[in-house]
């Protein structure tokens, strides 16, 4: 089967449409058609899924258009919504695209990236049979607040006369063109005018710290990254896009105050209680929004826990939380736009910029060295506590564990730059595993109280009570099952965190001298 190409270039400023086809015109003829001109948006989650994953989307009015972000080759073509602040991908019809966005977005909805306005003008190049030989498509790009347009070219061969098509590549060659997909392109430019290059937001903790590196200089890197994140995302949550803005907000209040906690006698004390207290206000004024969001993405999953019959039950439920979350909404944008919250956030980049004078026992020791205990202590306590779990147990005790288990990932996290790579990766899985069945098992023991708390709400009577009543019941015993199949599980699932394999790791790793012997 012959090989579909398509070639995509873009010309230096330097080089005008007009004299391309004054050299093409020696060897070939042309038929121009008329010019067609459309805008054009690039859409993409605001950490960048799509393109993470090696693709572009467009949208041209409700035609959208997912390229592949190497080639600019068009692999889906389908109608969608119109674009505006946030697309979701159940707001897609049913097809090849709604199922890619759904697998690849989860609960992040697409914005606007880049926008522009595309004018492109066919030119076929046809031989003295007056036949066509090569589809050459003339474009003017024109990306919003991105400076002077730019030219492509984008050259489609016609079956059979891949010669001609070499002899029009070879006059472009001649003019040094960039040959990329003008799609990318377009959204590089088109992002830029925006203040964002692709690919430049993470919700991941990444960062780079020296091990000679003082310890007062390491949490400075890793409280200002932090605070970047939380400033990053206020845009999104006041905007109300998805809720993944709140949620990496809170990740990072958390991972803050988890750091306030852990790397002790650092920082001056007074500045450590200071945004101790600080940073626990953050956490409570923007839990009730996140906790109904959490709620909320259930919806589905409630529901195919429940027999058919049943599952009309849940409805008024689910209103009642989303009429929940839209005052709640309102008072965290209250509170994130009020002074407190913003004084909060605008002292603590003060603070490191301020060159305190003020010392700690520990400032000045390499960071290597505060690393390594900070961990260790962290993995031992999980380990003893672990350890401690048996069938006669609370509950709560597993819930503990849960925070420990939280601590150490994020102390991991702080300082995993300082170890090899590849065995930090080997740890952070193995610790992942037993964080997902911890965080698993208190989900299913605090979806109960909710499904409980509001059931004792609900006032018999009416069929719809009734309805409510009967769907919430039998979701509770349904979590409460699984949670007690969960916790059946817990022995095998910490004996693989505490083998002596994952034991070796952990010494391996973050032991000093000392406590090696």
């Amino acid at each position: 089967m012959e090989q579909r190409l398509i070639d995509n270039w873009y010309l230096p400023e330097t080089v005008k449409p007009a004299l391309l086809f004054k050299r093409l015109t020696r060897k070939f003829g042309l038929v121009h058609e008329p010019e067609v001109r459309r805008q054009i948006t690039y859409c993409d989650s605001f950490d960048w899924r799509i393109f993470a994953n090696g693709y572009l989307l467009t949208c041209i009015g409700t035609a959208w258009r997912l390229h592949d972000l190497h080639t600019g080759e068009v692999i889906i073509q389908e109608s969608g919504p119109t674009v505006n602040k946030g697309c979701f991908a159940k707001a897609f019809q049913s097809g090849e695209l709604r199922q890619l966005l759904t697998d690849l977005l989860e609960m992040r909805c697409v914005s606007p990236v880049a926008s522009g306005v595309v004018t492109v003008q066919e030119c076929r190049l046809v031989n003295k049979d007056e036949k066509t030989v090569v589809r050459l498509f003339l474009e003017q790009h024109q990306m919003a607040d991105a400076g002077d347009p730019r030219w492509a070219v984008r050259l489609e061969p016609v079956r059979g006369y891949l010669r001609e098509l070499a002899a029009v590549r070879s006059v472009l060659k001649k003019y040094d063109p960039v040959s990329r997909p003008l799609a990318c392109l377009d959204l590089e430019q088109g992002s830029a005018s925006l203040g964002r290059t692709p690919g430049d937001y993470s919700s991941k903790f990444i960062l780079h710290l020296d091990p000679d590196q003082t310890a007062c200089s390491a949490v400075g890197v890793i409280y200002k990254q932090l605070l970047e994140a939380m400033n990053v995302n206020i845009p999104g949550i006041l905007a109300d896009l998805d809720s993944e803005f709140l949620h990496d907000f809170r990740v990072a209040v958390r991972r803050t105050r988890s750091g306030l906690s852990l790397i002790k006698e650092v920082l001056p004390p007074a500045v450590v209680e200071k945004y101790k207290e600080d940073f626990a206000y953050l956490g409570q004024v923007t839990g009730p929004t996140r906790d109904l969001d959490v709620y909320l993405l259930y919806e589905d999953e409630y529901k195919a826990r429940l027999p058919e019959s049943l599952q009309g039950g849940l409805h008024s439920f689910f209103e009642n939380l989303a009429a929940l979350r839209i005052r709640e909404q309102r008072t965290l944008v209250r509170e994130l736009k009020g002074a407190r919250v913003k004084g909060i956030l605008s002292s603590w980049a003060t603070y490191f910029d301020s060159g305190d004078e003020q010392t700690a026992k520990f400032a000045d020791v390499p960071v290597i060295d505060i690393a390594k205990k900070i961990i260790y202590r962290r993995y031992k306590r999980v380990l003893k506590d672990g350890l401690a779990i048996n069938e006669q147990t609370p509950d709560q005790e597993i819930h503990r564990l849960r925070i420990q288990g939280k601590k150490l990932r994020y102390a991991i996290e702080f300082f995993g730059s300082l170890f090899s790579e590849q065995d930090v990766a080997t740890a952070i899985k193995r610790l992942k595993k037993l964080q997902n069945y911890l965080g698993d098992f208190n989900d299913l023991s605090v979806q109960q109280d909710v499904l409980r708390n509001h059931l004792q709400g609900v006032r018999p009577g009416s069929r719809k009570n009734l309805e409510l009543g009967a769907a919430l019941g039998a979701l509770m015993s349904n979590l409460h099952r699984e949670q007690v199949k969960a916790r059946g599980d817990f022995a095998s699932i910490f004996g693989k965190f505490s083998s002596a394999h994952n034991i070796a790791l952990f010494e391996k790793l973050f032991t000093c001298k000392k406590e090696s012997r």
